[in-house]
């Protein structure tokens, strides 16, 4: 599987009803196990969250300590290569406890779990890390210095 961008997401980010860059909208990314089956026609968090990583370091469910706020948020267009760039800082988890496999990272909209929008998954093809089994220590994100997400 690659990563893909949800297009009720991008219907939402284009229309201005997620605001990418002001502060507004505020933008969060969760950790998915292996059970979780990538549908780009998810249009609520509540669907993925039965997939979601939980544990010592890694609090589930809406509000969990888990789903960790992407910060530094930016939108540039990249004239050398025909797109714009949404990016942010990348995020870390501290001491999630050894076991944990995760296998895809989801960005979404922090509304609450049956209002929040998914905007995009990522697995091994963009996030080098992943699958990754954790096993006690601390686990960073680290997204794609030209964006997040790609938008041409």
């Amino acid at each position: 599987m690659a990563g893909f961008v949800y297009p009720n997401g991008l219907s939402k980010m284009t229309d201005g009803t997620i605001d990418w860059v002001s502060g507004v909208t505020v933008i969060k990314v969760m950790l998915l196990d292996s059970g979780h089956t990538p549908d780009p026609d998810e249009t609520a968090v509540t669907n993925l969250a039965t997939d979601e990583l939980s544990g010592t370091g890694y609090a589930a469910g809406f509000g969990g300590a888990g789903r960790k706020v992407i910060g530094l948020m930016t939108n540039v267009f990249d004239s050398a290569n025909d797109r714009t760039e949404l990016s942010g800082a990348g995020v870390t988890w501290t001491g999630i406890n050894a076991g944990i496999i995760s296998y895809v990272a989801v960005i979404w909209e922090d509304t609450n779990d049956a209002g929040s929008v998914p905007l995009a998954i990522f697995d091994s093809n963009e996030i080098t890390n992943l699958p990754l089994t954790t096993n006690g220590g601390d686990v960073t994100i680290t997204w794609n210095a030209e964006g997040i997400i790609q938008i041409s």
